[in-house]
């Protein structure tokens, strides 16, 4: 062997020598390279090198392998050279001080704090860039829940076409309830999942059927105007004109026929305010609870604000001008003077202080 390396450094090349190995014990240095050394005439360069990350293995030699993005330091002495007449123990200890010093300043180096950014900090913050920008990231397919049969999925799928190819991270579910917000009118709760890396899961919950409804034209005509088809019309809570299919549960809805509309409305128009069907529900109510009249019809006239309520022998008339527990008290008034049975078409209690029935 050393006569193989005598030849390579005679052709001008570098080597390297582990003067410890290959058995040991670890840290003493073995004169091999002394001899070497002097034979050629090339000085001896003592270097070291650490990791502050390592895999160590057991063994005599406590061998390690750096591990990844882990700070890792090399440290070079001075050069030793060796002479002809030198002595070979001597210069064998003064190899192993250097070593001994080199591969203390590598170790230093490595545990020094660090200036800057970390080999580890690097790769997370390259990780986080690539996957920020990443088109992995984008809005590929919107998943829309259906909790009410009236709601249009195609509908709501070309209202949220403007998220698709959107970044998922940077889109807000504010942003995406304000989207639906401003085009369905009757959405009551909207919820927004982010499925990752690239599905939004939309459900929206609508505002809740209170009634049918019949749209008829002014008194006289005879002609009432109805959805078509498998559809009907209905009215929300919140007094807004919906379309939904016609089910069985939607057909034990009071119906409410409403009169004085010049154009067909528009789904998600505002029929009714909610104080109106506020004020219809409570003189319901108290016709039924109070007086112990069956409710048979609900007529309510648009341009006028009023609305009939038949109870059967007769209807009663009310408006939204003037309270409720007025007019139902004028008509407590009328009951005790006025012989019901006398009474064939209507009682008008929208007037103050006084009542006209027919």
């Amino acid at each position: 062997a050393l006569i193989e390396l005598k030849r390579l450094l005679a052709s001008g090349r570098s080597i390297g020598i582990t003067p410890d190995g290959p058995k040991g014990p670890r840290g003493r240095v073995n004169p091999g390279a002394i001899y070497l050394a002097r034979k050629t005439g090339r000085p001896i360069i003592p270097v070291a090198y650490s990791a502050a990350r390592r895999l160590v293995f057991r063994g005599w030699d406590e061998y390690w392998v750096p591990l990844p993005f882990g700070r890792a330091a090399v440290a070079e002495g001075a050069p030793v050279t060796v002479g002809r007449n030198d002595d070979i123990a001597a210069k064998t200890e003064e190899l192993r001080q250097a070593l001994d010093r080199v591969a203390a300043a590598a170790d230093a180096r490595v545990s020094m704090p660090e200036e800057g950014l970390s080999g580890s900090m690097v790769f997370w913050l390259y990780t986080a860039g690539m996957l920020l920008f990443s088109p992995i990231l984008e809005v590929r397919e919107i998943r829309v829940t259906r909790r009410d049969p009236r709601l249009d999925i195609e509908a709501v799928q070309g209202i949220l076409s403007p998220m698709f190819r959107r970044h998922i991270l940077f889109l807000s579910q504010a942003e995406v309830r304000t989207l639906l917000d401003q085009h369905l009118t009757d959405a009551r709760k909207v919820t927004v999942r982010k499925r990752y890396p690239s599905v939004l899961q939309i459900a929206i919950e609508l505002d809740p059927l209170i009634a049918r409804v019949q749209i008829e034209e002014p008194e006289g005509s005879g002609e009432a105007v109805t959805a078509t088809g498998s559809t009907a019309d209905f009215l929300t809570d919140e007094g807004a004109y919906a379309l939904a299919p016609a089910t069985g549960r939607t057909e034990t809805l009071p119906l409410i026929r409403l009169v004085d509309w010049g154009v067909r409305p528009l789904p998600g128009a505002n029929l009714l305010t909610p104080a109106f069907l506020e004020a219809l529900k409570g003189a319901e109510e108290a016709l039924v609870r109070q007086f112990g009249y069956g409710v048979e019809e609900r007529v309510v006239f648009l341009r006028a604000q009023e609305f009939h309520i038949d109870v059967g022998p007769f209807n009663v008339w009310f408006d939204t001008r003037s309270s409720i527990g007025d007019q139902l008290q004028r008509f407590r008034t009328f009951l005790r003077s006025i012989d019901p049975r006398e009474v064939r078409e209507y009682v008008d209690v929208r007037i103050a202080n006084r009542v006209i029935y027919k």
